[in-house]
């Protein structure tokens, strides 16, 4: 009866990784599962938590978008919150937020536009270039 009992919820477990895996929301649970350095990417937006306080964060991300030659349209920021509105020269937009969680947790997002996850990476790869990730 117990083997009975052990199958099952085997079982059950295998179906529901299947049907996250399938569905795309591997990663929040990836992202559910690890604190900094987690990567999301839900609805369009890729998300990114990095182990850094927001005041270095913020400069990566700037420079970030700089380097990368984007026109930015809109940039408003302080001390815990970021947003950059920028446009590609091919006219896609490109949105970018910032958000400090905690004193050394800082959340980056950016959109670059439905299913265009690889563009994004782009961006979080440019950031982590710049905070000596990469």
């Amino acid at each position: 009866m117990t083997g009975t009992i052990a199958k099952r919820a085997l079982a059950a477990g295998a179906l529901a990784a299947l049907a996250l895996t399938g569905s795309g929301c591997i990663w929040l649970l990836a992202g559910a599962a690890a604190g900094a350095g987690t990567v999301a990417y839900v609805n369009g937006e890729l998300t990114k938590k990095y182990g850094e306080p927001y005041s270095r964060v913020w400069p990566a991300v700037d420079g970030a978008v700089k380097g990368l030659g984007l026109q930015v349209e809109s940039d408003q920021h302080d001390g815990m919150v970021g947003r950059i509105k920028a446009k590609r020269a091919d006219g896609e937009t490109v949105q970018i937020g910032v958000e400090m969680k905690a004193e050394r947790l800082t959340e980056v997002s950016v959109r670059t536009g439905l299913m265009k996850r690889d563009d994004s990476q782009l961006v979080i790869d440019e950031i982590d270039r710049r905070l000596g990730m990469r």
